[in-house]
């Protein structure tokens, strides 16, 4: 039994690094097979990050015996989306052809799935096919649920509702940014979990800073709201992040919840949280100019249904082996895994060598619990042009930091992690 170590430097940095470790974690196909049999030693559910690199090594190892389901014919990087709103990438550089991405000696089966029969080792797709596995992956991600905040979806891109979280909507971030001369910019974030922790925090900070550099900071107000008791739940970093928003006269909103957007009248209204992270009854109304939602988020609905998932909704692995609680031959990995630590690209890759480990030792008739997951966990916090706060924990917020030995406080911006 062994702890990994996902020589996590690889799969942290924002920006020029944040496309090598793109490149790490996929590989370009020179063929793709879309031909689909009755069954397959090995079945993936998702075509993202976290799939597709699962795809790539069971491919190698196990050549014509590996399936990827995946209806989409784009693949997204996504955290790429956060750059795109702050106006450094444009957004047609998180997209790439499926086919790409897609390893060679793996059918691609393009189709969503309907349903997981976990007891009969077998999945049916939406347009009606039958598939067997032997050993099944979950990494179906999650999804923006934008309905849950009432008005959300009728106001999002009328040129002043955003959002980074979803490729259309990530460019209209920077419009909304250019368009802004003055009035009150404000950025929310939603309770329950979420992609990245840092997303809504990171897409406030870009923002104020842009404002800054074009010369319209005194003309605009910046408001950042969370339902949160604390504005980042790790004391290390928390304390850094406070620090910056009070020098940068950024107006910090704890235990308040986005409820609904008026879009007619430019107006947000909030539930006030208890200490339970609960609504009080009470609400408050802001007008703003601009607002960045990030919205509240979920499991895709076919895997909250299934019998894989628990009572959240999430694939129900244990959070040290990756694999299902119930079902031996399942392994869930990425953002539809019930693992309680921040649903990064940097926490994929690193549970993708447990997933990796564990799943090659059962099949080879020993246990699946070789290897043991930390909860590791990157967010690189951009806190303007240039700098960065590169957050490395595990569970429980341990600190689990790549640089410090080299004499880097990663409690503090920092230029070199850009």
């Amino acid at each position: 039994m062994h702890n990994i170590n996902p020589q996590r430097a690889v799969f942290s940095a924002p920006c020029g690094s944040l496309q090598r470790s793109r490149q790490t974690l996929l590989v370009r196909a020179q063929a793709v097979n879309t031909q689909t049999k009755d069954g397959y030693k090995v079945l993936i559910v998702g075509g993202g990050s976290a799939g597709i690199t699962t795809a790539a090594h069971y491919a190698r190892k196990l050549p014509g015996q590996v399936a990827v389901l995946e209806p989409s014919d784009t693949h997204f990087y996504q955290p790429l989306w956060t750059l795109v709103g702050g106006g450094f990438k444009d957004v047609d550089a998180s997209k790439r052809p499926m086919a790409d991405v897609m390893p060679d000696n793996v059918d691609w089966v393009k189709a969503a799935a309907a349903e997981f029969h976990p007891d009969n080792n077998k999945i049916t797709t939406a347009d009606g096919r039958s598939i067997k596995y032997e050993y099944l992956v979950v990494a179906t991600g999650m999804q923006p649920k934008w309905a849950k905040v009432k008005g959300l979806k009728e106001a999002l891109g009328d040129g002043r509702v955003v959002s980074n979280m979803a490729f259309k909507t990530a460019p209209l971030t920077f419009k909304a940014l250019q368009n802004l001369k003055e009035g009150r910019a404000v950025f929310t974030m939603p309770s329950g979990i979420i992609k990245c922790p840092g997303a809504g925090q990171k897409a406030c900070y870009i923002s104020e800073d842009y404002l800054r550099r074009q010369g319209r900071r005194d003309k605009v107000s910046v408001s950042f709201c969370t339902p949160a008791e604390r504005i980042f739940g790790i004391p290390r970093y928390a304390a850094t992040i406070e620090s910056l928003v009070e020098e940068r006269g950024i107006d910090v909103h704890l235990k308040t919840e986005l409820a609904e957007v008026r879009g007619a009248s430019q107006e947000a209204v909030f539930n006030l949280m208890g200490p339970d992270c609960r609504p009080t009854g009470e609400q408050t109304v802001m007008r703003y100019d601009m607002l960045h939602v990030t919205p509240p988020q979920g499991p895709i609905d076919v895997v909250v249904k299934s019998p894989l998932a628990n009572a959240q909704g999430y694939v129900a692995v244990d959070k040290e082996t990756m694999q299902h609680t119930q079902f031996p031959n399942v392994f869930g990995i990425g953002d539809c895994a019930a693992l309680p630590t921040s649903k990064t690209a940097a926490a994929a890759a690193a549970e993708f060598l447990v997933l990796r480990d564990n799943m090659d030792s059962l099949m080879a008739g020993g246990p699946a619990d070789v290897a043991k997951y930390d909860g590791y966990a990157s967010c690189p916090l951009v806190t303007k042009e240039g700098a960065v706060m590169m957050m490395e924990f595990g569970y429980g917020g341990k600190i689990l930091e790549t640089f410090t030995p080299f004499g880097i406080d990663q409690s503090k911006e920092t230029f070199p992690m850009w």
